[in-house]
Formats: structure tokens, C-alpha cells, sequence
């Protein structure tokens, strides 16, 4: 019997060579890419952020993460088994810490609490577009909005226009990043604002009978020194630091919101999770990005956090930024009966 011969190949060898080259190089690039962040992984458990380069790849580090599950696609096709080992912790690490906000959640509104519509939103400085903005807090139904980066002439709007929706401000509007406000349907019994290096505000809301504290947090971001040194982290970590001191001493339901300049891989976040709730992380879909609105978002880092008073119902970042850098992020929380 004469032996079954292959067939011969409809490409001529410059084409296989080429795809085997590209084949080559598309497991390298993988491969690396595994390789590289499944190092890192094992650095920060081993360091934290005690190393810069580990702090400074932390900000960022969700990018990274979010496409190891992409890579394990090719990986199987190509059957590589090394590449699936290699990218077994950052797959791990991306469902532990986003698998989560990818399944459908839902929440119960209990019977005996009060609901509270709340909208966070940085204005961004420069933006002069007050009609966009003021239609942003109008049409997102919030009974309570903080602001940051408020200006006089976006405080001057909103006094004018939002009045009938809002008849309890506290504003502390400036002319640089540091302004602060907040606009209400419930009373505002007490109103503190402070300037470390960006603004912060705490009140204290009268809603239903019950009183909560909520500040309005506006943390300076780490990235403000030049070259080498334009990583400075410590000014953040001291504010950050200033407010869970504050709030540690509240006895009636606390709100932490704004934005933070923090990624939710940082060190600072996970001081701030161990105290309070991150009510995106509880009830939001995706991964929930706020941040640069710019064509593209990049990053989580605007927030709302709650004390165990309060049950996440809904949280989503609107579509619109209405001319700011940020999207507003609003937020349904159910307040529990005193």
C-alpha cells in the first residue's frame, strides 16, 4: 500500500514564513505583556506602595488589567500554555477586583428608608459653558448636588437658575481649582469649608428628620512636580488622612463624595473602602469611568462613599460632562430609618 502523501501547501514559503513571523512576535508581545504584569502583581504584594514605580503604575494599573481577559483569546487559539500560565494572576486579579460590576446586581429599597438622589461633579475650572452645566443638574433629578471646582460665574448660575429646584446652597466659589458647593432640597444646618491645597466642605443635611454629614472632598492629584520628581503623593495621602480623621468622629450617617484624583488600586482608595462603602463598586455596571472627558475615559475617580447607614440603589456616571473634564456621577441611595 503506498503511503497517503500531504497535500502541498497553496502558499508559496515567503507567505508562511511571514505568518510564522507574525505569529512569533504577536505570542512575544503577549507574552511580555504577561509576563510583565504578573511581576508587577507579585512586587506590590510583596512592597504595597512603598515602591514610587509600583505607586506610579497603580494609577493606571486598571488599564493593564482590563486586557488580560482580551489576551486570553489568542492565547487559546494558539494554544500556547505558557501564555495561559503567565496570564493566569492578571486574569485572576481583574475578576476579583472588576468581575463584579459585570454581572447584573440589583438592590432592594427597603420599606423604612428614605431615598436620596445624589449628583457629584467637577466643573473643571475653565469651563465657561454655565447653560450646559446648569441643564446637567437640572435634568438629573438629584436632590443633592456637590460640586468641585465651583467659580464665581458657575455659582452665579446656578444661584439664578437652580433656585426653584434648590433652595439650600452653601457655595464657595473661587476663582482657581479650589472652590467648593453644594446645592440641596433638603435644609443645610451647617456649612464648613477649608482649603489645604485644593477645597473641601463639610454640611450637615436635615432629610426626612434624620440628620447626615456629608463632605465634599476635592483631594490635590500626585502627578504636580516636574520632572524627576512629578510624582509627589504625600499632599493627597495628607488630606486624605485629614478627612477620615474628621469623619471618625461623626455619630449621625456620613457621605464622603468628589473627586478624589485616586484610582481605586491605590493604597489610599483601600483606607478609604476599609471605613466606607464605594457605592459604584456595590451597585454601578462597568468599570464606571469618569475621567478625562476627552474623547476617551481612562479612569474611575470620581466617588461616592457611605457609611453603613446607607444602601446603594443605583449609580451611574452620566453621559455628558456639559464642558468639564469630568462626567458627573449620580447616585440612588436609600437612607435607613433612625
Amino acid at each position: 500500500m503506498t503511503p497517503k502523501q500531504s497535500s502541498p501547501s497553496r502558499w508559496p514559503p515567503a507567505v508562511h514564513l511571514i505568518v510564522r513571523v507574525i505569529r512569533n512576535l504577536f505570542q512575544a508581545l503577549i507574552g511580555s505583556y504577561a509576563l510583565s504584569l504578573t511581576v508587577f502583581l507579585v512586587l506590590r504584594a510583596i512592597s504595597g506602595d512603598a515602591l514610587s514605580l509600583v505607586a506610579i503604575f497603580n494609577t493606571y494599573l486598571h488599564l493593564l488589567l482590563i486586557l488580560s481577559p482580551l489576551a486570553l483569546i489568542p492565547a487559546l487559539i494558539l494554544r500556547n500554555r505558557l501564555l495561559l500560565v503567565l496570564l493566569a494572576l492578571p486574569i485572576l486579579t481583574f475578576v476579583i477586583d472588576y468581575g463584579g460590576q459585570f454581572m447584573p446586581r440589583s438592590a432592594v429599597h427597603a420599606a423604612d428608608q428614605t431615598e436620596l438622589r445624589l449628583l457629584t461633579y467637577n466643573l473643571l475650572r475653565s469651563n465657561l459653558n454655565t447653560d450646559a452645566t446648569t441643564a446637567i443638574i437640572r435634568e438629573s433629578g438629584a436632590d443633592v448636588v456637590a460640586l468641585q471646582e465651583l467659580t464665581p460665574l458657575q455659582a452665579e448660575a446656578f444661584n439664578a437658575s437652580l433656585r426653584d429646584l434648590y433652595p439650600y446652597l452653601a457655595f464657595h466659589p473661587q476663582e482657581d481649582f479650589s472652590g467648593q458647593g453644594v446645592l440641596s432640597r433638603y435644609p443645610i444646618r451647617s456649612d464648613e469649608f477649608w482649603q489645604i491645597h485644593l477645597g473641601h466642605q463639610r454640611i450637615e443635611l436635615e432629610i426626612e428628620g434624620q440628620w447626615i454629614a456629608l463632605y465634599n472632598a476635592h483631594p490635590i492629584h500626585p502627578f504636580i512636580g516636574g520632572f524627576p520628581n512629578f510624582y509627589q503623593p504625600g499632599d493627597r495621602a495628607n488630606e486624605i488622612e485629614v478627612l477620615l480623621s474628621r469623619t471618625a468622629a461623626e455619630s449621625i450617617p456620613v457621605l464622603l463624595v468628589g473627586d478624589f484624583n485616586l484610582s481605586d488600586q491605590e493604597s489610599l482608595y483601600q483606607q478609604i473602602s476599609a471605613r466606607f462603602s464605594d457605592a459604584y463598586r456595590q451597585i454601578g455596571w462597568g468599570m464606571g469611568f469618569t475621567y478625562p472627558n476627552m474623547g476617551i475615559l481612562l479612569a474611575r475617580i470620581d466617588y461616592v462613599f457611605h457609611s453603613a447607614d446607607f444602601t446603594p440603589l443605583e449609580a451611574r456616571a452620566l453621559p455628558d460632562g456639559g464642558g468639564s473634564d469630568h462626567l458627573p456621577l449620580w447616585v440612588r441611595l436609600g437612607l435607613n430609618g433612625s
